[in-house]
């Protein structure tokens, strides 16, 4: 099969069964006050505010120096840099040539499918995530 077919099979297949997980999870736990819902792209437009949140839903409280430096030591230049991803047990559980981060940005994701591909998979996402109150943003 062609690399653009076994993507389109992704979608088809993957991606339902995600989002099915997700549906029956969040049916579930919707209401939990265990589980904290947080999404990149909430973390990109707001980095400071998602730490924030966490060390508010882990019941911990830091000085606002702390929180920076976790804010700080938490962005994606910082963790791509990290010796820790880069070290040779990393790089062994890799595919050669590959790295463990990409680029880092909200939305990449599309430069790696067709245009027609992305449209199935919004329609897909818009269909099956109606109703759970979770939102699709770029």
């Amino acid at each position: 099969l062609s690399w653009w077919k076994r993507k389109g099979m992704y979608i088809d297949q993957n991606v339902q069964i995600c989002i099915l997980n997700y549906q029956v999870f969040n049916y579930t736990f919707v209401d939990a006050d265990n589980i904290l819902f947080l999404t990149y792209e909430d973390m990109k437009k707001d980095h400071l505010g998602a730490v924030t949140k966490i060390a508010k839903f882990i019941g911990r409280e830091f000085p606002a120096e702390k929180l920076q430096k976790i804010t700080e030591m938490s962005t994606f230049d910082y963790m791509k840099n990290s010796p820790m991803a880069n070290s040779p047990m990393m790089k062994m559980m890799l595919k050669e040539g590959s790295d463990f981060y990409r680029k880092g940005v909200v939305g990449d994701w599309k430069s790696h499918f067709s245009q027609e591909q992305i449209s199935r998979l919004d329609a897909l996402y818009e269909s099956k995530m109606a109703g759970t109150g979770l939102e699709f943003t770029n």
